[in-house]
């Protein structure tokens, strides 16, 4: 519980608050896949979710540095990772969807897993996806197991309930074997996290853009900086 007492000058006071997690791990996914080093400044402490996905791109090959108030990530374009090892995502279904994606693309086998809450959470919107493109994938919920290769194709992605496998589609692509094309069905929930994830990803060198069709193919990841 936070306690605050009486402030004697409230319009003069300044918030040091924890690094969005939702920019956060957007920016580590796409850091980890730049084949140079990328810095994240922030403000705070890095909460639960961003450390957890940290530590699985650590598992891609990633190598971070963890300094106060800037991460120093240097990124492995091709991916690399012990297909006998966990994925903890804890509590985040964002990091959850996007390591699964991530590890679809790797073609060795990958256990994911997350805690209570995460597991009862429904994947099978992007788990659907990825299976049409020749992933093979043990549940449509944690804990599971993940194994590519893909291959070319096409996907439907329903972003009535979420906008997370689009997400999770988007921030995968740079290291995606083959191109595919991804058919966006139903009406947008959360437009705003998906319209976070394009911006970001044309900062980093994306030259797409969101339609009903959106192809997707290979690109590198170019930070700025």
């Amino acid at each position: 519980m936070l306690e605050i007492g009486t402030l004697e000058d409230p319009d003069k006071v300044a918030w040091s608050l924890p690094p969005s997690k939702s920019h956060m791990i957007r920016w580590l996914a796409l850091s980890s896949q730049c084949p140079s080093n990328t810095e994240l400044h922030f403000e705070g402490k890095p909460g639960k979710d961003v450390e957890d996905m940290a530590n699985c791109m650590e598992f891609f090959g990633a190598e971070i540095s963890r300094e106060s108030g800037k991460w120093i990530i240097g990124g492995n374009p091709s991916g690399s990772g012990d297909p006998i090892g966990n994925l903890w995502c804890g509590n985040s279904g964002t990091a959850a969807r996007v390591v699964t994606a991530m590890a679809a693309a790797m073609g060795t086998p990958t256990s994911i897993d997350g805690d209570d809450s995460l597991r009862g959470r429904d994947g099978s919107a992007l788990s659907n996806a990825l299976r049409n493109i020749g992933c093979n994938i043990s549940s449509e919920s944690l804990p599971c197991t993940v194994e590519g290769a893909l291959h070319s194709g096409s996907v439907e992605i329903d972003l009535s309930e979420s906008s997370q496998a689009l997400t999770a589609f988007l921030l995968a692509s740079p290291r995606f074997p083959h191109g595919i094309e991804a058919k966006l069905l139903g009406k947008p929930v959360s437009r705003d996290y998906s319209e976070l994830t394009v911006q970001i990803c044309k900062t980093c060198g994306w030259s797409g853009s969101i339609s009903e069709r959106v192809p997707l193919e290979p690109w590198e990841v170019n930070t700025p900086g």
